[in-house]
């Protein structure tokens, strides 16, 4: 799969860099269109003084990765609506996750890959700022990041996507819509401004998620997968890997699509049918080496996911390699 890199871009504005790293045709000074073989779209870039915002938008033509490294000139980079990230954990284990409303916050980071797939539509808006922009509860927290925190965002960040993308200048007369797209940006900057702002507590810092949590919930996953004997137990879990219980559940919910126990019990189930189609065992010793109370639980569960009895599918096997060695 093809990579793009976004490193440092040197002495050159970032409107050049861009120009140079992403083809890009010079439709006016803030504005570049986008035409190659990976992508279709256009780009926009506000690059002020101690500041900088850009947002794109394309179509992708073609699969490729983009790695992306912060820029040294700003303390932070906020990423809005992030689709497809995969960050690799200090164990080199790939994270993948998607914040389609919400945004990262990354300090120096050099772990985020954004994987682009070929037909899909991509909107994002990067962010680059300074220390002085944030509360200082909050400066003090996110000087704990080791990559990357991320916020799921709220209705304000829901809202500005879809007027700023979906509906977008149409109406807007052509002279103006660079202006507009202007105040719009800036007006994200105060949508992110007060959410960063306004973080002044324990109960605030609930709303964000850090990489170690990330990491925490996918050695969660992983100890899951290897005790499927032993029902998840939320207390024991936070205790042990260091995470509070809802941002366990919701981060969970993030990247596997279900909370602790409902991607256990499914998990877990899959893998009874496994077991019952690839071995000899009996549905007592599955039943006990499974962590179900007895064979009458087993197969409640098992009729519950697959709407057959565990039994039918057992002897279906067994005839199956019969037939197999008679062959």
């Amino acid at each position: 799969m093809e990579e793009v890199h976004f490193n440092d871009r040197g002495d050159s504005t970032y409107y050049e860099y861009l120009k140079e790293n992403l083809k890009g045709k010079p439709v006016d000074k803030y504005t570049l269109s986008l035409k190659s073989d990976l992508i279709d779209g256009t780009l926009f870039v506000v690059e002020e003084k101690g500041f900088r915002i850009t947002s794109i938008d394309y179509k992708v033509l073609k699969d490729f990765s983009i790695n992306f490294t912060s820029d040294k000139q700003f303390d932070y980079t906020i990423i809005f609506f992030c689709e497809d990230v995969t960050y690799s954990g200090h164990d080199d284990k790939p994270i993948h996750f998607s914040v389609p409303t919400g945004f990262l916050i990354l300090d120096n980071t050099q772990n985020i890959i954004f994987e682009r797939k070929k037909g899909t539509h991509q909107q994002r808006v990067t962010l680059y700022f300074n220390r002085s922009d944030v509360s200082p509860f909050l400066n003090e927290k996110l000087n704990t990041i080791k990559d990357f925190a991320f916020h799921k965002g709220d209705d304000h960040t829901a809202i500005w996507k879809k007027v700023y993308f979906d509906k977008g200048p149409k109406d807007i007369n052509p002279k103006l819509r660079n202006r507009w797209h202007i105040i719009k940006l800036h007006e994200l900057c105060l949508i992110i401004s007060n959410i960063l702002l306004s973080f002044n507590g324990e109960e605030d810092l609930k709303k964000i998620y850090m990489d170690h949590e990330f990491e925490a919930v996918f050695e969660i996953r992983d100890y899951i997968q290897h005790n499927f004997h032993e029902k998840p137990i939320m207390s024991k879990l936070t205790k042990k890997y260091g995470i509070n219980s809802t941002k366990l559940n919701e981060i969970f919910k993030y990247c596997f699509g279900q909370t602790v126990y409902k991607y256990y019990k499914h998990a877990r189930i899959y893998k009874v049918r496994d077991e019952i189609i690839t071995t000899h065992k009996s549905l007592t010793e599955i039943a006990y080496e499974f962590g179900f109370s007895d064979i009458n639980h087993l197969s409640k569960s098992f009729i519950e996911e697959f709407g057959e009895k565990p039994s039918e599918l057992k002897n279906s096997s067994k005839n199956d390699s019969q037939k197999g060695l008679d062959k």
